[in-house]
């Protein structure tokens, strides 16, 4: 993107940047052209993202025994409360994830790294791989299609840390019948949002009404792009019955939130 850009006009979804920096750069007046763009250059967004990635030098997975004090903001509530609700969901549970290990995975060595932060919430999959979990609070600006490239590249992130220190982290912290996969083939997104998040951007609100249906249809022709390369996504919704003396979630509950246009 130039920096003579005017204010009003489309930003430019270039390739090199990665998705790391081009989560930033969707605009809701412009999610058809940019969604579709992205979706013709991913593999060479995909490519610019792993190149840029850091691996951590220190574990991905802590473990957390208590419950942390003074959150500063709505979603870090909504994480604290989601992984300790459902860490270890019932069989019969409709969350896409066999259990939560963990939130706040910081990917960054070092503070100031660009565009790079934290994941929201790390699980395994049903298939004993990792999930990236991306959570965003109710009153979110962000649309679903940054919530999604944003997991993306997460997603990326895990893949190059794999076989430099990752894998051997998970062998031991996700025992199964077979050894983990040599390579990090498959890495499942879950973009998840309150109810009250998933009524202004898909209901019958004045934000809603201004995603267009080729905007939709075209977020779904990068969803299939990223799960032909690995990143199979699912978007949810995240209900709740109550709140606690912090203002945060009780009685979480989850479905899956099928977007318009699919």
């Amino acid at each position: 993107m130039t920096n003579d850009r005017r204010r009003g006009e489309m930003n430019e979804m270039a390739a090199a940047d990665g998705l790391h920096i081009l989560k930033a750069r969707l605009q809701k007046r412009f999610l058809a052209r940019q969604c579709a763009a992205l979706a013709d250059c991913l593999p060479q967004a995909l490519a610019a993202t792993e190149a840029a990635a850091p691996v951590r030098e220190n574990p991905y997975v802590i473990e957390r025994v208590r419950r942390r004090e003074d959150l500063a903001h709505l979603e870090a509530n909504w994480e604290e409360a989601l992984f300790w609700e459902l860490k270890s969901p019932p069989p019969n549970s409709p969350a896409p994830w066999r259990r939560l290990l963990t939130y706040q995975v910081n990917l960054p060595n070092r503070k100031g790294e660009r565009a790079w932060g934290e994941i929201d919430l790390l699980g395994v999959s049903r298939g004993l791989l990792p999930v990236v979990i991306e959570l965003k609070a109710p009153k979110s600006s962000q649309n679903p299609a940054q919530m999604l490239v944003q997991a993306a590249a997460y997603g990326v992130a895990l893949r190059k840390a794999w076989n430099r220190c990752f894998r051997r982290e998970w062998e031991r912290i996700v025992p199964g019948p077979a050894a983990p996969p040599d390579e990090l083939a498959t890495c499942e997104l879950v973009c998840a949002a309150p109810s009250e998040y998933w009524i202004e951007w898909t209901g019958e609100t004045p934000r809603a009404r201004k995603v267009t249906a080729s905007a939709w249809a075209a977020l779904a022709t990068l969803r299939e792009g990223l799960r032909s390369n690995g990143f199979p996504s699912l978007f949810v919704r995240l209900g709740h019955t109550g709140v606690d003396s912090r203002g945060g979630p009780t009685g979480i509950t989850v479905e899956e939130e099928r977007l318009p246009g699919r």
